[in-house]
């Protein structure tokens, strides 16, 4: 009499179609996650613009004494916009 086959390892998806099916439950959240990490960087450089209004008084033609592509600014702007996306992928992605 012949065995049954039963359905195993061979059957298993290939790591293309886990990766598909898995972005298809995600994808929103990950373009979530760069928007908020876009509105991280704006937030960034708003309020080094705010500060640079208040050290100069609101005088245009003054030196502002922050530059808002300085080192650490761009620092900040990298860091806290990947802890943000970080923050929000970790928290919804299933």
């Amino acid at each position: 009499m012949l065995k049954r086959r039963r359905i195993g390892p061979a059957y298993e998806r290939c790591p293309a179609e886990r990766l598909g099916e898995w972005l298809r439950r995600n994808l929103l959240v990950l373009i979530a996650s760069f928007f908020a990490m876009a509105l991280w960087w704006i937030a960034v450089i708003l309020i080094v613009g705010f500060m640079n209004w208040l050290a100069t008084g609101g005088d245009p033609g003054a030196i502002p004494p922050y530059d808002p592509d300085g080192p650490e600014f761009i620092a900040v702007r990298i860091v806290g916009g990947l802890i943000v996306f970080a923050l929000i992928a970790k928290s919804r992605v299933k």
